[in-house]
């Protein structure tokens, strides 16, 4: 199965990206806008205009996206950069507190949330997961762009335009443009996830069946047409890694130099 791109692309830049085995999916797609300004939390820096384009990668539980990112930011890391994420789930053998994840309970997490700190929240297989605001703009102010790795109900949170006038609404004077990128990866079939799922040998029957479910739910909404700027179906590990490049450099281009620094 060929890998699947849906944005909206010129025809040289859909040839080059065919020769290496992607293709665009029924041709120029009406994708949904998801440039807005807001008004950043008092973590902000102030003065100025600038513009946080951060790299969304989504997909369900299993799909290999995170073998993916692991190898693009293997060759990309003075590019891009992680943030480290908030969840209340328990530390899996390892797992580093502040360095893989900031653990928290749930009542951190909620005041957390209520006080505005993060650029999305979800709750995922009964436990919070947050990206704050502070981490996307710690990573700016060290020259690299965000990549974050989130689940499709963030995507939705990300997207929604509402949302963010909401959140932010008490914002200091900076304005930012908020222009994410976004990249789905999806299986070839739900057969084969969930063949994956169970390989893993991580999962009990409730667990599996409900990662199963939730996977259904999010390749039901990653397929759907303008809900991402690319759709990259991981058939071959080591082609999905190599079309997972080709698609961030159509996203941002060719150029080296990096986004507009906070000073």
């Amino acid at each position: 199965m060929t890998t699947v791109v849906s944005l909206l692309i010129s025809r040289s830049s859909a040839f080059a990206l065919s020769k290496m085995g992607v293709r665009a999916a029924n041709g120029a797609l009406a994708v949904a806008s998801s440039d807005w300004t807001v008004r950043m939390s008092s973590s902000a820096p102030q003065g100025g205009n600038s513009v946080l384009d951060p790299l969304i990668v989504c997909g369900p539980s299993g799909v290999g996206k995170g073998t993916i990112i692991e190898r693009f930011m293997s060759r990309n890391n003075q590019q891009f950069g992680f943030t480290t994420s908030h969840t209340t789930r328990n530390p899996r053998e390892g797992e580093i507190d502040t360095v893989h994840y900031n653990f928290v309970s749930h009542q951190e997490m909620e005041t957390l949330i209520d006080m505005g700190k993060f650029l999305e929240h979800a709750q995922v297989h009964g436990n919070y997961y947050g990206t704050s605001w502070d981490s996307i703009l710690k990573l700016q102010k060290e020259g690299l762009r965000c990549l974050l790795d989130i689940d499709v109900q963030g995507v939705k949170r990300i997207r929604s335009l509402e949302f963010a006038q909401k959140e932010l609404a008490s914002a200091t004077p900076t304005t930012i443009q908020f222009q994410p990128k976004y990249v789905f990866v999806a299986p070839p079939s739900m057969e084969l996830l969930e063949q994956r799922l169970i390989a893993r040998g991580t999962e009990d029957e409730e667990s599996l069946k409900r990662r199963t479910k939730n996977a259904k739910e999010e390749l039901e909404y990653g397929m759907q047409e303008g809900n991402f700027d690319y759709v990259l179906v991981n058939d071959d590990l080591d082609k999905a890694c190599e079309q997972f490049e080709a698609i961030v450099k159509e996203l941002y281009g060719d150029d080296e130099s990096m986004m507009q620094q906070f000073l």
